[in-house]
C-alpha cells in the first residue's frame, strides 16, 4: 500500500511539471507573438509616415526596403556618424531634422530623394555637402568640414587640425543678400579703394574670359540661396603638384591667376581652384578661386563693423600684426603654420602669400588680397587689395580655393 501511494505521488508531480512547462512555453510564445506584432505595427506606422511624409506611392515591400537603405537619410535624424555627433553635441549643435528647416532651397533638396548635394544639415541651417564630414567648431567660431571620412569628430584646435587627413574647409555666413558686396579694405589704417574695372559687381563685362559672368552669377545665387559659402581653410596646399587645403603644406605660389584677362589656361589659379573635385566621384560641390565678394563676406564676419566702413584701428581687419607672417626675409611659411595666425578656424588669411582672386581690378589687372610675408605689417592688413596682372607669378603670390552648393 506505501508503495502504490509512492508510485501516485510520482505520477503527480510528473503532471505538475508537465503542465507548468506547457504553461511556461505558452507564454513565451505569448510574448514572442505580441513583439512581433508590436514590431509589425511600428513597421506599419514607418510606413505610413514616409507614405504620408513624402507621398512616395510605393508598395509596401518597396517601402521597407526604403526604410532599411534610406529612411534615416531621408528623415535627417541620424545621418551624422558617431565621431561627428559627439563632437557636434559637445559644440552645443546638433542636426536638424526637416521640419526645423526654413530654407526653402535646402528643404526642397531634401525632399528630393534623387539630388545628394547636402549629407547633413546642422544647428544654424549650415549645409554639409555630399561626400564632406563634420569636423568640428560651431556657425558663430566656424564649422569645420573635411573631404575625409575618418577627420569626423576629431576637432578644431591647432593640434588637432595637425592630425587631420583630409581638405578642410569653413562655413561662412551670409544672412543678408543686401551685404553680399564689394566693400574698400583698408591700407596703412585709412580706407583704401574699390576697384573701378567699368561695372558696378567685380567681373568684367567685356574683355574677361568667355563665363566670367555665368559663373559668378551662379557663385551668387548659391550663396544668396543657401546664406552662405565654404572657403579653403588653408591657403593652397603644393602636395607634389596636387591642390590641397590641408595644414603643413608647401604654400602653392609662383602661380599666375591665368594666361590673360580672358583666358584662364589651364595651369593657373583659377584652373586649379575650379577643378579641385572635378572628375571625383562622390561630391557634389562646386569649386572655385575665392571672389573678391567672398573675401569681404569673411572681412564682415569678422567685424561686423566692416561693411559700415568704421572698424576700430585695433581691429584685425585694420591691423594684423601678430596675426600673420610678414616681414619675413626667406619666403613664405608652409600652411597652418602658426596658432596664432587663425580667425574663424581659417589659417593665414593675412600675410604669408597674397591671394589671389576673381576679381577686376580693371581691363588689365586682377586683384589679389590680404598681403605678403615679405609685406609691413602694420601697412597691410588682411583685408588690403594688390593687384597685377593675370600672368604674374612670383613666391608671394599664392591663392585659396571657395565652395559653393
Amino acid at each position: 500500500m506505501n508503495l502504490t501511494y509512492k508510485n501516485r505521488k510520482e505520477k503527480g508531480s510528473v503532471v505538475v511539471y508537465v503542465v507548468v512547462s506547457m504553461l511556461f512555453i505558452l507564454i513565451v510564445l505569448t510574448i514572442i507573438y505580441m513583439s512581433m506584432e508590436n514590431k509589425s505595427i511600428n513597421q506599419e506606422k514607418k510606413i505610413a509616415k514616409i507614405q504620408q511624409e513624402y507621398n512616395v506611392g510605393k508598395s509596401d515591400n518597396e517601402i521597407l526596403l526604403l526604410m532599411k537603405d534610406q529612411y534615416n537619410k531621408i528623415m535627417k535624424e541620424t545621418n551624422l556618424n558617431d565621431d561627428e555627433l559627439r563632437e557636434a553635441e559637445g559644440s552645443g549643435i546638433r542636426e536638424l531634422k526637416k521640419d526645423e528647416i526654413t530654407n526653402t532651397t535646402i528643404k526642397g533638396i531634401l525632399e528630393d530623394n534623387n539630388n545628394n548635394a547636402i549629407r547633413a544639415v546642422l544647428t544654424g541651417e549650415v549645409p554639409i555637402p555630399e561626400g564632406f564630414y563634420y569636423v568640428g567648431g560651431t556657425k558663430d567660431e566656424g564649422i569645420v568640414i573635411s573631404d575625409y571620412e575618418k577627420d569626423s569628430g576629431k576637432g578644431i584646435n591647432h593640434t588637432s587640425a595637425s592630425k587631420l587627413n583630409g581638405n578642410q574647409f569653413v562655413w561662412v555666413p551670409v544672412e543678408n543678400e543686401s551685404d553680399f558686396r564689394r566693400y574698400k579694405g583698408y591700407k596703412d589704417g585709412e580706407l583704401d579703394n574699390i576697384p573701378t574695372n567699368g561695372t558696378a559687381q567685380e567681373i568684367l563685362t567685356s574683355g574677361g574670359y568667355s563665363s566670367e559672368a555665368a559663373d559668378y552669377n551662379e557663385m551668387k545665387t548659391s550663396v544668396i540661396n543657401y546664406k552662405g559659402f565654404y572657403v579653403a581653410r588653408y591657403e593652397a596646399g603644393n602636395d607634389d603638384s596636387t591642390l590641397v587645403s590641408k595644414q603643413g603644406e608647401t604654400v602653392y605660389n609662383n602661380i599666375k591667376w591665368g594666361e590673360s584677362m580672358s583666358d584662364i589656361g589651364t595651369s593657373g589659379a583659377v584652373y586649379k581652384s575650379k577643378n579641385m573635385y572635378t572628375g571625383k566621384s562622390g561630391f557634389s560641390v562646386k569649386s572655385t578661386l575665392i571672389y573678391g565678394v567672398q573675401w569681404d563676406a569673411i572681412m564682415n564676419w569678422i567685424d561686423n563693423n566692416y561693411k559700415n566702413e568704421n572698424c576700430s584701428i585695433s581691429s584685425y581687419v585694420v591691423q594684423s600684426s601678430g596675426r600673420g607672417v610678414y616681414e619675413q626675409n626667406d619666403g613664405p611659411s608652409i600652411t597652418g603654420s602658426n596658432a596664432d595666425y587663425v580667425t574663424k578656424n581659417i589659417y593665414d588669411l593675412a600675410g604669408n602669400v597674397g591671394e589671389w582672386t576673381m576679381e577686376a581690378y580693371n581691363t588689365d589687372n586682377r586683384v589679389y588680397r590680404g598681403g605678403t610675408y615679405a609685406d609691413r605689417k602694420d601697412i597691410y592688413p588682411v583685408s588690403y587689395r594688390a593687384t597685377s596682372t593675370p600672368s604674374t607669378s612670383n613666391d608671394r603670390i599664392g591663392f585659396r580655393v571657395a565652395l559653393y552648393l
